[in-house]
């Protein structure tokens, strides 16, 4: 393993001994709980009905251009239905998530994530070979440690806007400034809050180019932090929250996706026509 993976990593657990992980959302277990005991679809969509944000966001997404449905759908348990227990599921974590920092502040940033994780999906979809539901995931949740680090540290703001104006990752200046990075921090949530183990590898090395160089994690893994920093390459190119290491490994990326760049304009066009 990397050593400096180490090193940072022992530092994070450090830091973050002064770092209040949030517990698991109550829902988010209620919904867990619910699917171990093979509940019907009636009895999730009643859980998810008793929260007005939640619910809100369920008939948002399944009346989105995404899925293009032929009319409008008013029904939660319809809903449930037609989105599934495993989009349900990311829909609950993404709320959540949103849920750390409600401020409208964050909205710019949230709207980021949302973002990086539906057009994450659509390029595994695309491309074909890839998990979407997983793609999807990452791409909501691989930035989530920002706001604990925003949380913890008086000086992160400032922190994020030195980054903005360097030709430095934003992970170097915080390691220098905070003795740990977002992407260790966010690893650190995903397990509380019992993501999928590919997932919480995937969002601790989504920034640690030796993790291609050296194989640190499988393939799979490797595949789905590539979409994520092409969805944020193609979804934010000029939001001061991309972060996307794409335009510096563009050409190892590339040919680790075994696409082309004509390939990439194309999946640009469909993507601004379908999402921004």
């Amino acid at each position: 393993m990397n050593e400096s993976i180490l090193v940072n990593e022992s530092q994070a657990k450090n830091v973050l001994d002064s770092i209040i992980i949030p517990a698991r959302p109550a829902i988010m277990i209620a919904i867990s709980e619910a699917q171990q005991k093979d509940a019907e679809l009636s009895e999730i969509a009643d859980l998810i009905s008793r929260d007005i944000s939640l619910s809100a966001l369920i008939l948002k997404t399944i009346n989105s251009s995404f899925y293009s449905l032929p009319s409008r759908i008013s029904s939660i348990e319809e809903a449930v239905k037609l989105l599934g227990m495993k989009n349900i599921s990311m829909l609950i974590t993404g709320l959540s998530m949103r849920n750390l920092s409600p401020s409208k502040k964050f909205d710019i940033f949230w709207d980021h994530c949302d973002s990086s994780g539906l057009v994450s999906a659509y390029i595994a979809q695309k491309l074909g070979g890839f998990n979407k539901d997983d793609a999807h995931l990452l791409g909501l949740f691989h930035d989530c440690g920002r706001i604990l680090m925003y949380q913890q540290f008086p000086t992160y703001e400032q922190t994020l806007n030195i980054a903005v104006d360097s030709d430095r990752h934003l992970v170097i200046h915080e390691k220098e400034q905070h003795s740990t990075d977002h992407a260790i921090v966010g690893s650190f949530l995903a397990k509380a809050w019992c993501l999928p183990v590919n997932i919480i590898e995937a969002i601790k090395y989504h920034h640690d180019i030796e993790a291609f160089q050296k194989g640190l994690v499988s393939d799979s893994i490797l595949s789905l932090i590539v979409l994520c920093h092409l969805a944020e390459h193609i979804s934010s190119p000029d939001s001061i929250y991309n972060d996307s290491m794409w335009s510096t490994h563009s050409a190892e990326f590339m040919e680790y996706l075994c696409i082309t760049e004509d390939q990439i304009t194309e999946l640009e066009w469909d993507i601004n026509q379908m999402f921004l």
